[in-house]
């Protein structure tokens, strides 16, 4: 029998005998909400939860700046987000020149033009700009203090300089914060080395050989030290606005 499996951006078919298959994995069927996903967008946009509409919070000439994740998350698609973010930040009387997105890739690997080119469309990338964060490029760092367990939250000098910050990701399980999305956009996303380092020891406890935290896991939120890190680290650089979204639904 041939099976489809993706990879990657790509997809490749194997056949295996029968014999070998002890079990296939079917994904629960998920009743979609009507509309196509840029109509979810701005349903969401135009609904936000705990928040004024975003285009009411900005304002003309303000600097803003919007994370989107990296890469390695590229199947979040966030250019259907970003294009009718801009299309509200334009109507709100935000320059295209006074915005700039950063893609936090945290402590990954360095992504090539062609890769944030892919993430936000051809469109946004040569109307906006993309910056790459670089936890260790020190000068464009910014330090603004040091949370309650001892991390030094440094962040994306870029970011710390602007008037409005925009968080874009998902909700997902994480195997450390809990949950992604949000606050995480901010540490490790656009943190220093130093600071992701100090934050993910937390996941860590005191005493050789005692192993991890037991809090610090998957679907962990309450008491969970590094989500609550990172949390009070985020809140430093004070986001103004965030998207988050779980496949073809979309929460504000």
């Amino acid at each position: 029998m041939a099976y489809s499996l993706k990879y990657g951006n790509r997809e490749f078919k194997v056949a295996l005998p029968d014999e070998q298959i002890k079990r296939v994995l079917e994904a629960n069927p998920v009743q979609l909400s009507p509309g196509t996903p840029r109509e979810l967008i701005e349903h969401a946009l135009d609904n936000p939860i705990g928040s004024d509409r975003v285009e009411n919070i900005v304002k003309p000439g303000e600097k803003v700046c919007v994370i989107i994740s990296d890469s390695t998350r590229s199947w979040q698609n966030p250019g259907l987000i970003l294009e009718a973010l801009l299309d509200r930040l334009g109507a709100a009387g935000v320059l295209d020149e006074d915005v700039v997105i950063i893609s936090a890739r945290g402590s990954h690997r360095e992504q090539a033009a062609e890769e944030l080119r892919f993430l936000v469309t051809d469109r946004i990338y040569n109307r906006i700009r993309v910056v790459d964060h670089n936890c260790l490029d020190e000068k464009n760092l910014t330090f603004l203090g040091t949370t309650s367990r001892g991390t030094p939250v440094k962040l994306n000098s870029i970011a710390v300089k602007s008037d409005r910050v925009i968080l874009v990701g998902a909700a997902l399980h994480h195997f450390l914060g809990g949950f992604s999305g949000g606050r995480k956009s901010v540490i490790p996303g656009i943190a220093s080395r130093d600071t992701i380092q100090a934050n993910h020891s937390l996941s860590l406890n005191q005493g050789i050989g005692s192993g991890g935290n037991p809090l610090v896991k998957s679907g962990q939120m309450e008491e969970n030290p590094l989500h609550l890190d990172m949390l009070e680290g985020a809140l430093m650089l004070n986001p103004c606005f965030i998207i988050l979204d779980k496949k073809l639904l979309f929460y504000i």
